[in-house]
C-alpha cells in the first residue's frame, strides 16, 4: 500500500515559515520540501497554532512533523527530531529607539538582565534554546510572560509595557512589518555575551517511525554534506 501523505505543519512566522497565497512560504518550509522530496516522502503542509502543534506531536504522538523547532529536554522526551536544518545568528535585544540609543550599537546580556528598570518580554512556552533559556530563569530581574504571538509582543513593546525583547536579526523587519509597526521606531542592541543561536529541526511525533526518521536524516546529509550537527 503506497505511503500516507506526512502531515507537516508550521507556524506563521516569516521569513522562517508562513502561508503566502493559500501555500506553504518561507526558507524553511522549502529546506523541508526539499528534504522531504529527497527522501521520497510526500508531504502535506499545514500551518496551525504552536500549542495545537505540540499537541499533536507530544501528546497525541500522532504520525505528524512540524518545522523548525529547537531541541528542549522536555520536548525529546516526548518527540523524535530530525538533524538540523538550519542554526539561527545570534539573537539581538530590539527595543524602543529611545531606548535602544541608551546602549549605542552593543551591550550584553548580562546588563539588561541585571537592570532593574528593563523588563524583559517573553512568550510562555517559547525557547530561546538551552543556554539563554537558564539565564533567563536565573539572572532577569523583571520578566513578563505572556501567552499570544511574536506580533503580540511586538506591539506590547511598541506601547511601552516591555523594554525589550530577543529575537534572530532576521526575523526584524518581517514581525514588525506584519504587526503594523513602523520600523525606524526601533532600535537593535547586540550582545556580546550571547552564543550563536540554537539548531532549528523538524520535530515529529512518535507515529512517525524510526526508519522514516533515518530516511530524513539521511536526505539532510545528502543535500547539506557541510551542515553542522546538532549540538
Amino acid at each position: 500500500m503506497a505511503e500516507e501523505p506526512l502531515r507537516v505543519t508550521y507556524l506563521e512566522r516569516p521569513p522562517y515559515y508562513h502561508t503566502q497565497n493559500g501555500r506553504p512560504a518561507g526558507f524553511l518550509n522549502d529546506i523541508t520540501a526539499e528534504v522531504l522530496a529527497r527522501a521520497g516522502i510526500e508531504a502535506s503542509f499545514k500551518a496551525l497554532p504552536a500549542k495545537r502543534i505540540l499537541d499533536e506531536i507530544m501528546v497525541a504522538g500522532m504520525a505528524a512533523c512540524s518545522v523548525g523547532w529547537f531541541k528542549t529536554p522536555e520536548r525529546e522526551a516526548a518527540a523524535r527530531f530530525s538533524l538540523p536544518l538550519w542554526r539561527d545568528p545570534p539573537y539581538v535585544a530590539l527595543m524602543r529607539a529611545e531606548t535602544a540609543a541608551r546602549f549605542g550599537e552593543h551591550s550584553s546580556l548580562s546588563a539588561l538582565f541585571g537592570d532593574a528598570g528593563l523588563r524583559l518580554g517573553v512568550l510562555d512556552g517559547f525557547s530561546y534554546g538551552d543556554p539563554i533559556d537558564a539565564r533567563i530563569t536565573a539572572e532577569a530581574r523583571d520578566v513578563y510572560r505572556m501567552t499570544g504571538s511574536q506580533r503580540q509582543l511586538a506591539r506590547m513593546l511598541a506601547e511601552g509595557r516591555v523594554d525589550y525583547m530577543l529575537i534572530a536579526p532576521l526575523e526584524i523587519v518581517a514581525l514588525l512589518e506584519s504587526s503594523g509597526l513602523a520600523t525606524d521606531e526601533f532600535g537593535t542592541v547586540a550582545l556580546d555575551d550571547v552564543p550563536p543561536g540554537p539548531t532549528r529541526h523538524l520535530i515529529c511525533g512518535r507515529g512517525v517511525s524510526v526508519g522514516v526518521m533515518k530516511r530524513i536524516d539521511r536526505a539532510i546529509r545528502e543535500l547539506y554534506p557541510n551542515a553542522e550537527p546538532a549540538p
